[in-house]
């Protein structure tokens, strides 16, 4: 009789309680662990999907943005020239937009025209695999693809520190 009780408990939790998709549950990257991979489609270009993976040997500024946020307008601009210091053969900048709704990212694009590329990821899960809690949210990577700095919100001369960081990065390991 025990034996047939516990059963019964076991079968009903398992069909009560719902299972906990590994997707949904954030975790916070930090500083020394090995960036979450992702393969994301072009934003501009549903065509074209672009894999972490495909950077690795360089330095990647991975920034995570939306529409609605306002130092993202700020913060653009400023990665971009960036991206224009500091070139495109050992350093890369890719930038993923976490709207539901791809439109306003575009419309935000022709506001805000930059030239790295911009993935779309409607679903939010990178941005949880990566434990965004602030927009705009940025990862320095290094060319073994670990995290080398972990940037929240964006104000005016926070590009004087990540370009002198990202330096340091393109130095140690080249």
């Amino acid at each position: 009789m025990f034996n047939r009780l516990v059963i019964l408990s076991v079968v009903l939790l398992v069909l009560v309680v719902p299972p906990v998709k590994s997707e949904s549950v954030i975790v916070s990257t930090s500083v020394g662990d090995v960036a979450p991979l992702f393969m994301l489609p072009d934003l501009l270009d549903a065509d074209t999907s672009v894999r972490l993976s495909d950077h690795r040997g360089k330095v990647v500024y991975l920034d995570f943005w939306a529409s609605w946020c306002g130092p993202c307008v700020i913060a653009m601009p400023k990665i971009q020239v960036l991206q224009d210091q500091l070139g495109t053969e050992d350093f890369v900048v890719l930038a993923v937009n976490v709207d539901r709704e791809p439109e306003k990212a575009r419309k935000f694009l022709k506001k805000v025209a930059v030239s790295y590329p911009n993935l779309q990821d409607e679903d939010g899960l990178v941005p949880a695999r990566y434990g965004i809690k602030a927009m705009p949210s940025s990862f320095v990577i290094d060319r073994s693809g670990k995290v080398a700095l972990v940037h929240q919100g964006f104000k005016s001369g926070d590009e004087v520190m990540l370009r002198q960081h990202i330096i340091e990065v393109l130095s140690r390991d080249g």
